[in-house]
């Protein structure tokens, strides 16, 4: 992916998105009109990539989908992987709303992280096609891999409002800080492996036992870096 594809085609993937102006004023018809044909586009390439290959769907076939022309695909995208950036940034958008739901409920009980855990794998069934593209945009673009790590850690803030376990001081630079840094995103990795697996065929295991087992991972975590110590 080209610089230039970095400035208009991709945001980072840890923005969300705005109905609103940078001072917070309302959208413009003209701004509106703009967002709303940007999101048929990636609603399209959405659909457009679970139906074919991603290496062999086109541009076109975008533009055709979203019943737009090709020069308008190319007003807000540089190209496909650039569209495909998109679709993973509203997929991690989606994702880092559910995830930040952990803890909100109050109590912090196996019951609750494990409704929590069925959640998220539930999100991966649903969004099946889609989960398979992160890894193809592993393979395209090198920054994407940082991209998602910052997702990480914009998730451990949020949830590090209400779990002090995934409370981070960034000026900490202890090696116990840096433990418990490096168990979250193990956390998070497991989560996410064990959600995606249980998303496909072939896994013949006891979902309800895995999301079980996850929550006491997660719990475990959560108690032994608590003010009180569990």
């Amino acid at each position: 992916m080209t610089r230039q594809t970095a400035k208009r085609g991709k945001r980072d993937l840890t923005d969300g998105p705005s109905r609103k102006g940078e001072i917070g004023a309302p959208l413009s018809l003209r701004e509106e009109q703009r967002q709303l044909t940007r999101s048929r586009l990636t609603q399209a390439a959405r659909e457009v990539f679970a139906e074919k290959n991603f290496v062999i769907a086109t541009v076109d076939d975008i533009a055709v989908r979203a019943r737009v022309g090709r020069a308008t695909f190319y007003i807000h995208f540089d190209s496909k992987n650039a569209v495909l950036m998109e679709v993973l940034r509203e997929d991690l958008g989606r994702q880092n709303q559910l995830s930040r739901q952990l803890g909100e409920g109050g109590a912090l009980d196996v019951d609750a992280v494990t409704n929590w855990i069925r959640r998220h794998s539930r999100s991966f069934e649903v969004r099946r096609s889609s989960v398979l593209l992160f890894n193809l945009a592993m393979g395209l673009d090198p920054e994407f891999i940082a991209i998602f790590d910052r997702y990480r850690e914009d998730l451990f803030r949020l949830l590090g409002e209400r779990i002090p376990a995934f409370r981070f001081d960034e000026a900490d630079a202890s090696p116990e800080t840096a433990r418990r840094r490096i168990e979250a995103h193990l956390l998070m990795f497991q989560l996410s492996q064990a959600s995606f697996h249980m998303a496909f065929p072939g896994w013949d295991v006891d979902r309800t036992l895995v999301h079980r087992v996850v929550a006491e991972k997660f719990l475990d975590f959560i108690h032994r870096y608590s003010p009180s110590g569990g």
